[in-house]
């Protein structure tokens, strides 16, 4: 019957956004009964190492919500205006892709907000029965506010019935019904937080047109073509209330730099209701889907720790472990896991290293969560019988393919490398940290930014060498990962004394390091700088 489409992405729009959102797809499912209906959310843009902003609320919906919703993960990739507009997320683009992809079966569309609540005027109707009495033509609603403490006091995100009642019968003793109507062809203000369409009628005009890559006028777009079309805006001002969670409190991204489509260029001077892009919604495009469900991820995590030996470690911090050079992949692995679990499924990964254990963990959980990119490896660094997702390559293709950079700067404690004497595995290591400076250099060479993951890299000569070009996020002993992004502007921080000595140390006097590093640590002139190795 009903396709509902809300959009969003993973970041901090607005005042307690994870509420809203959960408030209103609790309530929007709630008033869905028919078993083709569907709220389908468009993610846009969120960060690929992060979820989508869905699946991070996920425990907070309600088993009806998540029953009617689909996820459409629309990557960064995709942002191809983005060169063009000041924002991070595309109103059009993503109500479009959600539009084309919607069920073909359901008759109705209604594009609206992550922040809405529907209430049907009367308690024995849903939003469902109401829409599937209606006539053929395009609907709206006047937006009636809640204010930031009203909802955030009064409603509970996982009570979307109570929530509906308390509305309808509260709402004409809190005064909360105040309509603002609009001349012509848009009826009322704010007309974007409730279009009811026919799919075919959308369909036939090309969706919301993407040239609109600035802020605000979707909606009065749409109203326009519309009309154009022969649907002139209805009322069901009788029939549903339709009340918006406020969230001015805090001042959210596209209130930071307003930059507006051109009324008269988008709304006024519009003659005709088809808009001009033939392949709107990404229709050529594969767009990731995403279902709440059991999480892939402990399953997949599991399944590739299966063979692990289980035991509690201990990591000594002092100046006689300094430089340890092995260690247990099974111990790093559920946090390196966090860095790979929601990238997408097609993406090629590089490891500059040798440990084969390590990687026969990471094809096991890549191949459990369904990716179907490879790892890339560095000819002459391995030559065990490697896992099938592992191909080796150049160094030049390795930089050109990789989405992320893995670099193992230890062994595993017990292969045969890692039994070796200790300037053995120097040796050996050397190897990787010439292979990250060198893509470090490429990188900056082409003015292009990149994630880098380090193992094995904190307590060691090498943490000085990993973070020195990248913006290094803070990192736990713990983990036994270290990781950073390489800026594609060329800033990087101001960096202290001590840590350039290190490096300095490390990068040109390798095979000396330890004793030139005892040293220093122990002259009255740069001893100070050497405190956090004692």
């Amino acid at each position: 019957m009903l396709s509902v489409i809300v959009y969003g992405r993973n970041d901090n729009h607005g005042y307690n956004y994870h509420k809203r959102l959960a408030i209103s797809l609790n309530c929007i499912g709630e008033t869905l009964s028919d078993p083709n209906d569907e709220i389908i959310f468009a993610d846009y843009n969120s960060p690929d190492d992060f979820p989508t902003i869905v699946e991070a609320i996920q425990d907070t919906l309600t088993p009806k919500a998540k029953k009617h919703l689909r996820i459409l993960r629309i990557r960064s990739h995709h942002h191809e205006h983005g060169k063009k507009t000041h924002l991070s997320i595309l109103e059009a683009v993503s109500r479009n892709v959600a539009i084309r992809r919607s069920n073909p079966e359901n008759k109705w569309v209604l594009s609206t907000n992550p922040d809405m609540i529907f209430v049907p005027s009367e308690p024995t109707k849903t939003l469902t029965s109401l829409i599937g009495a209606l006539p053929d033509g395009f609907y709206l609603l006047p937006r009636f506010s809640l204010p930031e403490s009203f909802w955030e006091l009064s409603l509970e995100r996982s009570s979307p019935k109570e929530n509906i009642d308390f509305l309808r019968e509260r709402c004409e003793a809190f005064h909360l019904r105040t309509t603002v109507r609009r001349q012509g062809f848009l009826k009322y203000d704010n007309p974007g937080d409730f279009q009811l369409m026919l799919r075919n009628d959308i369909f036939q005009i090309g969706g919301f047109d993407e040239e609109m890559v600035r802020g605000w006028h979707v909606d009065s777009n749409l109203c326009k073509r519309m009309a154009l079309l022969g649907r002139a805006g209805k009322s069901l001002e009788n029939e549903l209330i339709a009340f918006h969670c406020d969230h001015n409190r805090k001042e959210s991204l596209v209130h930071q730099r307003v930059v507006e489509n051109d009324w008269e260029r988008f709304i006024s001077q519009v003659g005709s209701a088809v808009a001009s892009n033939p392949n709107w919604g990404l229709q050529d495009e594969e767009i990731e889907e995403i279902r709440l469900k059991i999480n892939p991820h402990i399953s997949a995590l599991s399944s590739a720790l299966s063979q692990s030996v289980k035991k509690d470690y201990v990591i000594d911090v002092h100046l006689n472990s300094f430089n340890t050079l092995t260690y247990a992949p099974a111990r790093v692995f559920a946090s390196l896991a966090d860095h790979l679990c929601h990238l997408p499924r097609a993406v090629d990964i590089a490891y500059i290293g040798h440990n084969i254990e390590l990687l026969k963990i990471c094809h096991q959980y890549l191949n459990e969560k369904g990716f179907s990119g490879k790892i890339l490896c560095l000819n002459g660094f391995l030559d065990d019988k490697l896992p099938s997702s592992v191909v080796l390559v150049e160094m030049s293709q390795l930089i050109a393919q990789s989405y992320l950079f893995l670099c193992d700067f230890g062994m595993e404690e017990n292969s045969p490398h890692g039994r070796e004497e200790y300037p053995a595995l120097k040796k050996q290591l050397k190897k990787v940290m010439k292979s990250f400076l060198e893509i470090v250099r490429q990188k900056k060479a082409q003015k292009k930014s990149g994630k880098f993951i380090g193992i094995n890299v904190l307590h060691t000569d090498f943490n000085s060498i990993f973070s020195k070009d990248l913006l290094i996020r803070s990192n736990g002993h713990s983990t036994g990962i270290s990781y950073g992004f390489l800026p594609a502007n060329g800033k990087f921080r101001r960096r202290k004394l001590s840590s350039i000595l290190q490096y300095c140390v490390v990068r040109y006097f390798f095979s000396y390091s330890d004793a030139v590093r005892s040293f220093l640590a122990r002259t009255k002139l740069t001893k100070k700088y050497f405190k956090s190795l004692q």
